[in-house]
């Protein structure tokens, strides 16, 4: 043992040499992952890597190699690697597509576990699911999978899981999300709520989503959510009122009209004078009809007066003309004038609430005393508005 531990200290050893190369060639290219590995972490801001080609140099190869080159001019020592990458033949570069999908693929990993021990770490052990889901840009449904927690007196969201489905019937979305909870090891036992939109496959009370985690533990009480369920409230209350249907309608004729035309949308947004752009009312989000509205208010005048302009310009086709025309004889109307003021008030309290409600840390009944202090509000607007009445 003597013998081998004097040999070993001897740097002129072939042993001793190779172990020295072995261990540089280990830090060299632990130096070359580490500025990988700083270009994946872009894959958060939902960047695409791949380009059109895998080619160093060429402007479509996207923006993971782009990035590399990038960082690859300001650091001496990773130009030197591409260099040596372009010019010999190396059996591995770690900057292949292979490669780095492997790493987000690990990252992703490390980061489920790091919630899923966050969650299981807390000092309650219990938890709280929120489902949705979405079609993705490949038109394939995304499940998204939310827990929430308390932590420290105070409640949080995390993010679990994507997950592609393709059907929306609830017992199809139970095994998914009994399969995504098994697999990190979060009890269904511990689950203490469960919220999603208000469709028949979720709230269902017999064969809804809600009714088979029912069925499991029962203490998994049902929110569906606040902010859909004041959407609809919002959408259903409207479509009651033949007048506001009216209203909301001219509202998207006239982003359709302005809009269908490059040169009406830029003359409205030079003459008309407007402080805000015009908006399309949204389908999804009905409290984000305050900022189509916040816009017409804001450029009523402007938006007459461009209307007026083209209906009455000689150049103008007959068909512009007489959109225009009507458009202008039903905003000239009081009514209308007095609809967009009231509006513009009821919508801009009522899309705040539903922002605040969205809001990961907002707590239930801090939600409870929002909706009252709305539902007061519109109380006293109708009822001032009721003594304004001639």
């Amino acid at each position: 043992m003597l013998c081998w531990i004097t040999r070993k200290s001897n740097k002129n050893t072939a042993d001793q040499q190779l172990e020295e190369h072995l261990r540089k060639t280990i830090q060299y290219y632990f130096e070359v992952l580490k500025r990988v590995v700083a270009v994946i972490k872009l894959s958060e801001k939902g960047l695409a890597f791949r380009g059109h080609e895998e080619k160093w140099g060429s402007p479509n190869n996207g923006n993971f190699m782009e990035a590399i080159e990038l960082i690859a001019e300001f650091n001496p020592f990773l130009h030197e690697y591409l260099k040596k990458c372009k010019n010999e033949k190396v059996n591995a570069t770690y900057l292949s597509k292979p490669v780095y999908e492997e790493l987000i693929e690990i990252m992703r990993k490390h980061v489920q576990d790091d919630i899923v021990n966050q969650i299981n770490n807390l000092d309650t052990k219990y938890y709280f699911i929120i489902v949705d889901s979405t079609p993705d840009l490949t038109h394939v449904d995304q499940l998204v999978i939310v827990v929430r927690c308390c932590s420290n007196g105070k409640p949080c969201e995390r993010f679990l899981s994507f997950l592609p489905i393709e059907n929306h019937s609830s017992t199809t979305l139970f095994n998914k999300i009994q399969q995504i909870l098994g697999e990190h090891k979060l009890s269904l036992e511990n689950i203490r709520g469960q919220s999603y939109d208000n469709a028949s496959n979720m709230k269902g009370s017999e064969k809804g989503l809600q009714a088979l985690f029912k069925n499991i533990n029962r203490y998994a009480d049902y929110v569906p959510c606040a902010a859909h369920s004041l959407n609809l409230v919002g959408e259903k209350a409207v479509s009651t009122v033949p007048d506001v249907v009216d209203y909301f309608g001219i509202l998207q004729g006239l982003y359709v009209f302005f809009s269908g035309s490059p040169r009406r949308w830029g003359f409205l947004n030079t003459q008309g004078n407007l402080h805000f752009s015009l908006k399309s009312l949204s389908v999804t989000r009905w409290s984000a009809h305050y900022e189509a509205i916040r816009a017409i208010k804001n450029g009523y005048m402007g938006i007459l007066q461009t209307l007026k302009h083209i209906f009455k310009d000689s150049e103008e086709n007959p068909e512009c003309k007489r959109d225009a025309k009507n458009l202008y004889h039903k905003l000239v109307k009081l009514g209308y004038a007095i609809l967009t003021v009231v509006w513009e008030e009821v919508l801009e309290r009522f899309n705040k609430t539903s922002k605040k409600l969205q809001t990961p840390g907002f707590a239930v009944f801090e939600g409870y005393l929002l909706l009252s202090s709305l539902l007061s509000f519109v109380k006293e607007l109708r009822e001032n508005s009721a003594d304004c009445t001639p």
